[in-house]
């Protein structure tokens, strides 16, 4: 089960827009190169209504983080509704995180930015360990599933073949700052396929 991250802005239409906003700003121009008034003017607001929602930029950063993480959960939870075995429950969750996390371009660049910010501010890092812990449990409560319904597998290895997995896409990730191509569609069906030996 996906344990679900708690939402500070959540509820809240308006903040909902003034996030995703701020989150395609994020992906396409760098955290560092939006301020407070290209958020509001994106999101066709003043200045003075997106303060009403986020304090701060730094609270809009932590809100957008939010965002990719509920959307990912969201997402994969739906990619797993009409899986029957543990082995495709498995499957699936990594063809949806290299399609969402390494093929779409916004969130491997988000997700670049955020492990950046994460080098020194240390709530972008909580955050960001949050979800990272979260999903990795997942992965590691998926291949355990497998290995327990297949009789196969070293149940000792269970975490290291995780950690090994999750290190390879975010190596993929930092390969695509200068190889584009490497996350392109074209390429997704090799990434998933040696994502999925790797951790089988």
């Amino acid at each position: 089960m996906l344990k679900m991250i708690a939402s500070k802005h959540s509820g809240s239409k308006k903040a909902d827009q003034l996030v995703d906003c701020a989150f395609m700003l994020f992906s396409q121009r760098g955290i560092a190169k939006v301020n407070m008034d290209a958020i509001a003017a994106e999101a066709l607001v003043t200045k003075g209504s997106l303060y009403h929602h986020f304090k701060s930029k730094k609270e809009v950063i932590l809100a957008a983080c939010n965002r990719y993480y509920h959307s990912w959960q969201r997402a994969v939870a739906r990619e797993l509704l009409e899986a029957g075995t543990a082995d495709e429950k498995l499957e699936l969750a990594i063809r949806y995180s290299v399609r969402s996390c390494l093929i779409d371009s916004r969130n491997r660049v988000f997700t670049m930015e955020i492990l950046t910010l994460s080098l020194y501010d240390v709530e972008v890092r909580a955050s960001w360990a949050q979800f990272y812990d979260t999903a990795r449990n997942y992965y590691i409560n998926l291949v355990a599933d497998t290995f327990e319904n297949s009789g196969d597998g070293d149940f000792d290895y269970i975490e290291e073949r995780v950690n090994l997995m999750l290190c390879t896409m975010e190596g993929i990730k930092q390969q695509a700052l200068f190889e584009k191509k490497i996350c392109s569609e074209k390429n997704e069906e090799r990434i998933s396929c040696l994502l999925l030996d790797m951790i089988r």
